[in-house]
């Protein structure tokens, strides 16, 4: 017979998640550093270069380890066009409050390497329709009229 450990409420009263939110939000902070992890991989004939981020306690003896004594950690990955700065709040959350070591994924072309704050200028969909030119790898930038969407 399986016995249960858990189930998820049907229902959380808004109190109850406003009480729980200022309960996460006043534990103390662990110090955080964050890296970035650049790395290149070759699939279909293509390189194509990565950037993550790297967010986890200062202290690797602070990271969150599991029953068994491994290290735990997430690997996120934003949807849609963005990049990694789109989980970047809940990223720090998770490497601040609870000491798990984060990874920040994002999808190949989403990594703006020229700019060291990473920034992309302007928005993902120019005013004319045009989307922003993904940049597949490092110091290797391409012109719209290179490829079509």
């Amino acid at each position: 017979m399986i016995s249960k450990s858990w189930e998820p409420p049907e229902f959380i009263a808004r109190e109850r998640i406003i009480r729980d939110t200022e309960d996460v939000l006043g534990m103390a902070d662990i110090p955080v550093r964050k890296t970035e992890d650049i790395f290149r991989i070759h699939t279909l004939g293509l390189d194509w270069d990565i950037g993550v981020v790297v967010y986890e306690p200062a202290d690797s003896a602070r990271i969150t380890v599991d029953p068994d004594g491994k290290k735990a950690g997430f690997f996120l990955l934003h949807g849609g066009s963005g990049d990694f700065k789109h989980i970047e709040r809940v990223s720090l959350l998770l490497a601040s409050k609870f000491g798990y070591k984060v990874i920040a994924g994002t999808f190949p072309g989403r990594f703006c390497f020229p700019d060291a704050s990473r920034d992309w200028p302007g928005d993902t969909i120019h005013a004319d329709g045009s989307v922003r030119t993904p940049i597949w790898k490092q110091a290797e930038l391409i012109g719209a009229d290179e490829y079509e969407v």
